[in-house]
């Protein structure tokens, strides 16, 4: 259950995130701050899954692991959700965070 709760918590703060981009650019209004409201709410969510997987995985795992699973979704989800360029670097530094991961979760 903790690594579903810590996969939660990833899949939360990447949620808000990408909500907070899909606004950067957009002018403050109604939409935009109902927008905000719901990143904020996601990434509140994600800080409530992540403390729930802190209860049985150490610390040195769980961040490593919940940072780097971010940093790679977001480098995937920026190219798929806003046409942001997937260069090799970026294909190449993601695999090298997930392949800590698995390293470091062994």
């Amino acid at each position: 259950m903790r690594y579903v709760q810590l996969a939660l918590a990833v899949l939360l703060n990447v949620g808000s995130y990408l909500l907070y981009k899909s606004i950067a650019g957009r002018p403050h209004g109604p939409a935009w701050a109902g927008a905000f409201g719901l990143a904020l709410a996601l990434g509140a969510a994600n800080v409530w899954f992540f403390t729930l997987a802190l209860r049985e995985l150490p610390f040195a795992v769980a961040y490593p692991v919940f940072s780097g699973a971010c940093i790679a979704l977001i480098v995937v989800a920026s190219a798929w959700v806003f046409d942001e360029a997937l260069t090799a670097p970026n294909i190449v530094g993601a695999a090298v965070v997930v392949l800590g991961i698995v390293i470091l979760v062994r």
